[in-house]
């Protein structure tokens, strides 16, 4: 097609402006998924290791070499030319900053067709980063239930409804998104609809505490459980609780000083458990 080999970040940038110029007349739902700085998806041994970017993006990082290396044991490839660490910062680094380009290109059309005040914009990494990526001070990756895992940046704007600059450190999460979006467009939710989420325009507006107090995840191996600011891990390496209020890096584990909160977020995972597996749809899939 005319799109091959167009660079993925400059297709989604491209196909959102002239969705909104399209729109422009009406309400609108944008969901921007981009795909950087995941991993390049090509049979090429010497880009699937790692993130692509335009050389435009490459060359604002003079300091960071690319280099490539050869790794005969390669599990995949025979012989196979790996780039260094020192490359894969570099296209991490480009990638990222490619992104960010578009995500400006959005905001300026907005600007531009003077949609900006009516206009509610959400940001936010549906994982912590992985590889070559910096997670400090946070504990952990992608893949991981610690905090470096699941506890993302996110970004919110919404002109005279949303004050500038603030900073909200409120409980929140994902599934708050879907009840603030229908609460924004005016769509009913239907009565008999159980919504795990709710409505977090006015905690972000600084006009209320968060409802949320608990959340709970399991992925293979992996299980946890925060309740307030308490939270309880078990993985291979054993049992884990930590205070997030005054321990936000999961530095000290109290499990054994803590015996009691143990049982209780124990206890707590376990009844989620069996709500999970009790609501409709279900099947082999774990990872909830």
């Amino acid at each position: 097609t005319e799109d091959r080999g167009t660079y993925i970040t400059d297709l989604i940038q491209r196909e959102a402006l002239k969705f909104i110029e399209t729109n422009s007349d009406r309400p609108f739902f944008l969901y921007l998924a981009f795909n950087a700085p995941h991993n390049a998806s090509h049979l090429d041994p010497r880009i699937r290791p790692a993130p692509q970017a335009p050389e435009k993006y490459k060359r604002m990082y003079p300091q960071l070499r690319e280099e490539y290396v050869s790794a005969p044991n390669h599990p995949y490839w025979k012989n196979a030319e790996v780039p260094t660490r020192q490359t894969r910062d570099l296209l991490y680094r480009a990638s990222i900053t490619a992104m960010d380009d578009a995500i400006g290109a959005v905001l300026k059309k907005l600007d531009e067709l003077r949609l900006t005040d009516n206009t509610f914009v959400l940001f936010f990494s549906d994982n912590g980063g992985t590889g070559i990526a910096d997670n400090s001070p946070l504990r952990g990756q992608k893949g991981e239930l610690f905090e470096g895992g699941i506890r993302v940046c996110a970004l919110a704007r919404y002109p005279g409804r949303i004050p500038p600059g603030t900073v909200c450190e409120e409980f929140l999460s994902g599934l708050e998104v879907f009840p603030t979006l229908a609460q924004l467009a005016q769509s009913p939710i239907p009565p008999d609809l159980k919504l795990d989420g709710f409505d977090m325009l006015p905690v972000l507006q600084g006009q209320q505490k968060s409802p949320r107090q608990r959340m709970f995840w399991q992925r293979r191996e992996w299980k946890a459980a925060r309740v307030g600011t308490w939270k309880w891990i078990e993985n291979r390496d054993g049992e884990f609780v930590f205070d997030l209020a005054r321990d936000v890096g999961e530095t000290t584990n109290l499990v054994h000083q803590q015996p009691m909160k143990a049982e209780e977020l124990r206890q707590a995972f376990q009844e989620w458990v069996r709500e999970m597996e009790a609501a409709e749809p279900r099947g082999p899939f774990r990872d909830y």
